[in-house]
């Protein structure tokens, strides 16, 4: 048999009394200053003295994730005017994002002037050798002008599929 101190036996029996009863604890009669247990981690937590009898939850992380719940709640009993109030949403947002310049990054800086310089330096060469040796170097050329395309020079800002041309 385990012995308790008649204090506990007392509180113990006082709160299944008023759990028996459906009595709120006694927290809750003093103006709802004593301990709260928090709606969502279910931590206990004393109220803010300026919103004691409507505090129901015990911090900023809990408040969003009660007020995403409530949310939910409140779109599942009206899907309608929730999805006309998403679109509208969606519509002011593209907008908005048109106006800042569009979805895509800028073109990235050309190429183009350094492969038509690499090129004329190779058909300048080319020219003044013989047949022969131009037939010899031209795939090295080749090669050289491709593998130098994509990694000669990192690109300034991301390569976008506007650059890229159709």
């Amino acid at each position: 048999m385990i012995h308790l101190p008649a204090s506990e036996i007392a509180a113990s029996a006082i709160s299944s009394a008023a759990s028996a009863t459906g009595a709120q604890p006694r927290a809750m009669h003093d103006g709802g200053r004593g301990r709260r247990r928090c709606t969502e981690c279910r931590s206990y937590y004393e109220p803010a003295a300026s919103a004691a009898t409507e505090q129901r939850v015990c911090g900023p992380a809990c408040r969003k994730a009660r007020q995403r719940e409530l949310a939910r709640g409140r779109r599942a009993k009206a899907v309608d005017d929730y999805r006309i109030d998403e679109r509208l949403r969606q519509q002011k947002c593209r907008e908005k994002r048109k106006e800042a310049g569009g979805c895509h990054a800028l073109p990235s800086a050309p190429k183009y002037a350094d492969i038509k310089r690499k090129v004329l330096d190779s058909w300048d060469r080319a020219t003044a050798a013989s047949r022969a040796s131009l037939e010899r170097r031209l795939p090295g050329i080749v090669r050289a002008i491709v593998r130098s395309d994509g990694t000669a020079q990192a690109p300034v800002e991301a390569p976008s599929r506007a650059s890229l041309g159709s």
